[in-house]
């Protein structure tokens, strides 16, 4: 058992000095965990992919052509989330990216019904580019502070979800989201809305004790 924890440390730093040094970090209170992957494609470097402080990374962050990846302070991108950018994809402070969620902000190739053709005829000829997310549609994407997106949940391009935002389980979102609502169903409709108004937990000990210490201006 030590020595299982000992290989398990030894592990986890590797992992995490490998990921620091392909992408841009601020601070030092960043958790990339075992399933964290980077994808550079296309050019991209380091300084396409900007992470915030505490920031924990357990899913997939590429960038293609240059896409740009922010991510705010206190946000987790869990396991098994692709975030895949070719364009813009900004992730505000205090965002929870649900487990299996996608977050894209292009069609990934061309609707021609000729390009998918050639496409997946010359897919992998040694030196062709066409499979490459910058010949589709692409818009940038906007998921601002304090969001929760669901679990198996898609994010489209051109989308902005607005502050304090939940996204419902198995949701793909289509169009803008305002602030305070929660939405939800393929394609997402908003179920609810002014939740910044509703009260809040008065059952939850470990919640109430961390208002009294640190108080709600954080």
């Amino acid at each position: 058992m030590v020595i299982r924890n000992i290989i398990k440390r030894i592990a986890y730093r590797w992992q995490y000095y490998k990921i620091k040094r392909v992408i841009t970090v601020k601070g030092s209170h960043h958790n990339f965990g075992p399933t964290a992957h980077i994808s550079l494609v296309d050019g991209s470097n380091k300084d396409d992919i900007v992470l915030d402080d505490y920031v924990d990374v357990f899913g997939l962050l590429m960038s293609q052509s240059h896409g740009k990846i922010t991510i705010g302070h206190h946000s987790r991108i869990s396991r098994n989330v692709s975030v895949q950018c070719v364009d813009s994809i900004s992730i505000g402070n205090n965002v929870i990216i649900s487990r299996e969620s996608v977050v894209c902000d292009s069609n990934n190739h061309p609707l021609s019904v000729l390009f998918r053709r050639v496409w997946s005829t010359c897919f992998n000829m040694p030196g062709s580019d066409m499979h490459l997310a910058k010949y589709a549609s692409h818009k940038p994407i906007v998921i601002k502070d304090n969001v929760w997106i669901g679990e198996r949940s898609r994010i489209c391009k051109g989308v902005t979800i607005g502050n304090n935002c939940v996204i419902g389980a198995n949701s793909v979102v289509t169009k803008d989201v305002p602030d305070n609502c929660i939405a939800a169903g393929n394609p997402a409709k908003v179920v609810k809305t002014d939740i910044d108004k509703l009260a809040d937990p008065t059952d939850c000990v470990t919640f109430n004790e961390f208002i009294r210490q640190y108080g709600s201006y954080f």
